[in-house]
């Protein structure tokens, strides 16, 4: 399992990309973010990511 997170601050794009993500594999888990504040969350949390997206 691959946890991807995406950090994204414009809606369409980020749902887009989580789409296509998630459709790719079952064995990628996405947690996606749409500000710094959701991200710092994200990472508090004992999830061990194997890819970051900026975009």
């Amino acid at each position: 399992m691959t946890d991807v997170l995406i950090l994204e601050d414009e809606l369409t794009s980020l749902q887009a990309l989580s789409e296509i993500l998630t459709t790719y594999s079952d064995d990628i888990r996405v947690h996606k973010a749409s500000s710094l504040k959701e991200a710092k969350d994200l990472l508090d949390q004992e999830i061990r990511y194997g890819l970051f997206l900026f975009i």
